[in-house]
């Protein structure tokens, strides 16, 4: 290396650590052009992407430098630094650790390193984990301000609070003026419950940074914590009015809705909210998601809710699409983009995972645009099967629709509707020729530029598709479900050996009303010694258990015959299913991808047909199933066929120990059958968006929808299935289908089944 390169070199690192950013990069580049592979120069420029939060730039050039040379121990640290700032803490994770094993390979101990290594863990709730390292890295080095604060936190966080306010109170004499530091000790005294002294502490930081979202957010959750939930809806709204990408307040909008015991007292909440702030996007499409589960309202009503949130919400905006000049080939390959994407394990992926892993590459390519930063191999799978991949989140909603203009986005995938943390102004500026929105929550947008809407026949018959804005297109189901293949075995029927029969409901509580509770009090008070399981997170609250044991107080029933469960990892919420011989389903709101579950775990699922698409998804499930003897069409009906079903005892170890197979022959979750239609209804789209971009296909006349032609294979299976479940040529058959999705261990499980 010449004089002149190292002179170079050296000038630009003195201009970087002088803080002149500009002048390093550009001497970093001119350096760069006389050795491109230099690892140094890569990391460098990708530290300065990362000074400036140009994070993808940053992650790609540190990558590089790692690849040139894997060894050095602050490249790692670096890249994990990127990473922790994308959200993405599980690749922070990895990267750290490369970094402190490296630093350990030359008896190093860098406590900087380890106190980001614990914040990663922090982040992902690993707190034994976090604790051991943080408490390490607070030995060496208790002088540091950014290891302290994260060992405070990691105090917060496994509630010890006591020790956590005192060292943040600590840290506060040090530097009084510090809003991070005083933003933690609001955080955590609002942890504690100390809400009166956390609101002071929260008033000084906006006093002084009115626009801090962070606290404003805190300010908003010790608002709703203490009960005062319009004031904290409000400063859920300024946050998003301050910063639309802040998913923070999205979620905090959906958990108040979702965690109510007085679900009739929170939407009065909201819509005082809503009065005070009437231009407030995302509050009034949280109000639009909440009609799903207000039994009084029907599906005229809640569509009607979803177009007046459009034209009060989105139409002011005077939003213009973005042009478009796609190739106008009818058969050509398409582009299928998935937005906003939760493309990690959780309880809708399974209803979308099929059609991300199992279209054909020959015909579409996948792009996801991904809003959470959760990896898992989930998410591993999907990006290798997609062609591009975008972090979202950080970008604003016209960013987000111009990338997918750019990206030449042929059909765009909604993912989440009016549910979630959901974009659905990106959709304003029609960035693809068609949208479509499916799955995750398919109840409509009542967007004028919404194309497409995928259902089913039961979901929404035909003469309700009048009501909503988009055209409803006739699917074999509204979900569809991947088949996991490491789930627990399914049990024998507990009745045989309890000798009473035992209900469930795993949904969350927000779907289970008072009305529903009644049903099934009466249920137990007319079959003595009968029990119920209800699991779901929000049990974990006093008042929700006092809800449900009061209603079965009325009617007689003693909480002895009652057991509550709190939300478990997946494997373990599985395997409770082995202690329920049916579940029973809630309303107004069904349940969706937790009938799946149960269905898959040999459970069947009793439910009441509805009058909204909510209530009948059970409905459509048992219905693409065969088991529409499970469908009932009023609470007498509900309440009697449980009883006649909980008396057969055969007929119930019959349908527990055929279940899972009829699952995998059915149109609902046999691959070949289901991603077939999808692909004959993208194609469907397209072709008739060539013809005439102003028409959609024409509304559905009866009530099916159309086979795709390599799904004819799979629509004879099921019906030969049907016909005779334990054939051997059928169990053959089934088998086949399996392996060709890439289900090896089920064509297995089901062979020796002949």
């Amino acid at each position: 290396m010449s004089q002149d390169f190292n002179a170079a070199l050296h000038a630009a690192i003195g201009a970087h650590q002088r803080g002149e950013l500009t002048v390093a990069e550009q001497g970093y580049r001119a350096l760069l052009k006389i050795q491109p592979q230099h690892p140094d120069l890569l990391h460098l420029l990708g530290v300065i992407a990362y000074q400036q939060q140009h994070l993808d730039e940053a992650q790609q050039l540190i990558e590089q430098a790692i690849a040139l040379h894997p060894n050095e121990a602050q490249f790692h640290s670096n890249l994990g630094n990127v990473f922790y700032d994308k959200q993405r803490y599980g690749d922070a994770v990895s990267a750290y650790v490369r970094a402190v094993g490296l630093d350990q390979q030359r008896n190093v101990s860098n406590p900087v390193v380890l106190g980001n290594l614990g914040n990663s863990l922090l982040s992902l709730g690993r707190y034994t984990e976090a604790t051991a390292v943080l408490e390490q890295a607070y030995r060496m080095a208790p002088e540091d301000l950014g290891i302290t604060v994260g060992y405070a936190l990691m105090l917060k966080e496994t509630k010890r609070y006591d020790e956590a306010i005192a060292l943040f109170v600590k840290l506060l004499e040090q530097d009084p003026a510090s809003i991070l530091l005083r933003t933690n000790l609001a955080n955590t005294l609002s942890d504690a419950g100390l809400y009166a002294q956390a609101q002071e502490q929260y008033a000084l930081i906006l006093e002084r940074q009115p626009d801090s979202l962070d606290a404003r957010y805190g300010c908003g959750m010790a608002y709703w914590r203490s009960g005062q939930t319009p004031a904290g809806l409000d400063q859920f709204q300024r946050c998003l009015q301050l910063d639309e990408r802040y998913s923070k307040a999205h979620h905090a909008m959906i958990a108040v809705l979702e965690g109510a015991s007085d679900h009739s007292g929170v939407l009065q909440d909201f819509a005082t909210a809503l009065q005070a702030t009437p231009r407030a996007e995302q509050l009034h499409s949280v109000l639009a998601y909440s009609t799903d589960f207000n039994p009084r309202l029907s599906a005229a009503d809640q569509q009607q809710v979803r177009k007046d949130w459009y034209a009060q919400q989105i139409v002011p905006l005077a939003i213009k699409h973005l042009p478009l000049q796609p190739d106008r080939n009818p058969e050509r390959k398409l582009r299928i983009g998935f937005i906003p994407g939760r493309f990690y394990r959780n309880a809708s992926i399974y209803a979308y995972l099929p059609v991300l892993l199992r279209l054909d590459p020959m015909q579409f390519e996948i792009w996801c645009y991904d809003s959470f930063f959760v990896a898992d191999q989930f998410t591993a799978e999907i990006q290798a099967r997609a062609t591009g991949w975008c972090d979202i989140a950080r970008m604003s909603n016209v960013e987000v629709a111009e990338r997918i203009r750019n990206d030449k986005i042929d059909i765009l995938v909604d993912l989440f509707a009016h549910a979630g943390a959901n974009r659905l102004p990106i959709y304003a500026y029609k960035p693809a020729p068609i949208l479509v929105t499916a799955w995750g929550h398919a109840n409509g947008t009542g967007m004028a530029e919404m194309d497409y809407l995928f259902s089913d026949p039961v979901s929404i018959p035909p003469e309700e598709t009048c009501l909503y804005a988009e055209h409803v297109h006739y699917l074999p189901c509204q979900l569809s479900y991947w088949l996991p293949e490491n789930a627990p075995p399914v049990a024998p029927l507990p009745m045989l050996q309890n000798g009473f029969v035992t209900f469930a409901c795993f949904n969350r509580m927000i779907k289970v009303s008072d009305a529903v509770l009644d049903v099934w009090a009466q249920l137990l008070a007319r079959l003595p010694g009968s029990r119920l399981v209800l699991k779901a997170a929000e049990l974990e609250d006093p008042i929700q258990q006092e809800r449900v044991l009061a209603i079965f107080r009325r009617h007689g029933v003693l909480p002895g015959r009652l057991s509550f469960h709190l939300a478990s990892a997946w494997y373990e919420h599985l395997d409770r299913y082995a202690d329920v011989d049916f579940a029973l389903d809630p309303f107004p709101m069904g349940g969706g991808v937790t009938t799946l579950d149960a269905l898959w775990m040999g459970v069947p699922v009793l439910c009441l047909r509805g009058k909204t698409l909510g209530q009948r998804i059970t409905s459509a499930i048992m219905t693409a199933v065969g088991l529409d003897g499970w469908v009932t069409e009023s609470v007498e009906d509900y309440l009697q066929r449980a009883i006649a079903k909980a008396g057969d005892v055969a007929a119930l170890q019959r349908t527990r120990s055929t279940l899972r197979r009829r699952m995998a022959a059915s149109p609902l979750a046999n691959v070949d059958y289901y991603v077939g239609c999808v692909a004959d209804a993208f194609r469907a789209f397209w072709r008739q968006w060539c013809v005439d971009p102003a028409q959609r296909l024409p509304q559905p006349i009866e009530a099916k929808f159309g086979v795709a032609e390599h799904s004819k294979e799979a629509d004879v299976l099921w019906r030969d299935f049907q016909a005779n479940p334990d054939s051997p040529e059928v169990l053959v058959r089934l088998a086949e289908s399996m392996r060709r999705s890439g289900k090896t261990i089920l064509a297995q499980e089901f062979l020796a089944q002949q």
